[in-house]
């Protein structure tokens, strides 16, 4: 049965802690992201292991099957969204996109409005 201490559920949490990074640093520039006020961290439950962002509740891991679920209510599931290693692997491949998007950001083209209009 997973726990909440898990190195599965400290992946999960750091990625998704990576993939919110640069919105955030864009967003509130004198703001510190890595402060313990937008930590990401886990709270184990009887049935679910809480992941929550700050004092708010986002996501609930299925301890024995590590489904990960939206919530609806605080320790309420909603949506499921996948395994935690998928969610975790999907938080992965959209940090790179991102970075490299804004690494390359691509080239504005510009659309020349036709004479006559």
């Amino acid at each position: 049965m997973l726990e909440a201490d898990s190195p599965t559920i400290r992946e999960f949490l750091d990625a998704w802690h990576e993939n919110g990074r640069r919105s955030f640093e864009k967003e509130y520039t004198s703001l510190n992201y890595d402060s313990p006020s937008y930590a990401k961290h886990a709270r184990q439950r009887r049935k679910y292991i809480a992941l929550d962002e700050g004092t708010g509740g986002v996501f609930l891991v299925d301890r024995e099957t590590q489904e990960v679920y939206t919530i609806k209510a605080y320790g309420v599931p909603k949506l499921r969204c996948g395994s935690v290693s998928y969610v975790a692997a999907r938080f992965r491949t959209e940090t790179e996109r991102q970075r490299a998007y804004y690494e390359n950001p691509p080239t504005a083209t510009r659309n020349p409005i036709p004479a006559g209009r």
